[in-house]
Parts: structure tokens; C-alpha cells; sequence
């Protein structure tokens, strides 16, 4: 399994947290492993942590305050929502530095996207 690079990391972690702070994100945490953010959405609060460093691939770990609004919105058989816990984690793959744009930013937008 290939490492994901240093300067790609860096991309990815400011694409994401532009892309959060354009759905209203509030920040709640930061230090050199981790950001946090709070953000309201169709389904309550959801919050949200960005790691940093990211080694063989890219993680997005959140978690619905009342996941049954959750489940309301999102369906009951959502497959990375977890109904009882709220949990709701994105991983995606290592992928090559032009695709982090095209390929992981657009996922991740469509993958919260819904939410508002």
C-alpha cells in the first residue's frame, strides 16, 4: 500500500475545511493532529473531525447529535451512518495529487452535500 505524501495531505486538509466552512462550519478545535468543526444541518448538529495526517488514506470521522433525525434524512439502510450512534465516517483511498481535486473533494461534497 503506497504512503499518501506530505504535500498532498496538505491539499486535501485545505480543500476539505474551505468545503466546510462554505456549508457554515464552526471550529471547535485545532491542533497539530486534528481539526474539529461544528456545523448545523438538515438533520441537527454534526460534528465533525478532520486528522491530519493522513497515511494511507483520507478519513473525515463525524457524528450526529440526534441520530434519529439522522436516520430520518439520510435512510435507515445508509450504509456508513450508524443509526444508534450517529456516527457518520468517510475513508476513501490514496489517489494520485491531480485527482485529489476531482475525485476526493467531489466525494466528499456529495457526501455531505446532502445534509443541506
Amino acid at each position: 500500500m503506497r504512503k499518501v505524501a506530505k504535500g498532498n495531505q496538505d491539499i486535501f486538509n485545505k480543500e476539505v475545511e474551505t468545503l466546510f466552512k462554505s456549508y457554515g462550519a464552526i471550529e471547535t478545535g485545532r491542533t497539530e493532529k486534528f481539526i474539529g468543526w461544528n456545523v448545523n444541518t438538515k438533520a441537527g448538529l454534526l460534528k465533525v473531525n478532520l486528522y491530519l495526517d493522513h497515511t494511507y488514506g483520507y478519513s473525515i470521522f463525524s457524528r450526529f447529535d440526534e441520530p434519529k433525525r439522522a436516520v430520518e434524512l439520510l435512510g435507515k439502510g445508509h450504509l456508513v451512518l450508524n443509526p444508534y450512534s450517529g456516527k457518520y465516517n468517510l475513508s476513501l483511498p490514496n489517489v494520485l495529487k491531480k485527482d485529489i481535486k476531482t475525485e476526493l473533494i467531489f466525494t466528499v461534497d456529495c457526501f455531505f452535500s446532502k445534509l443541506f
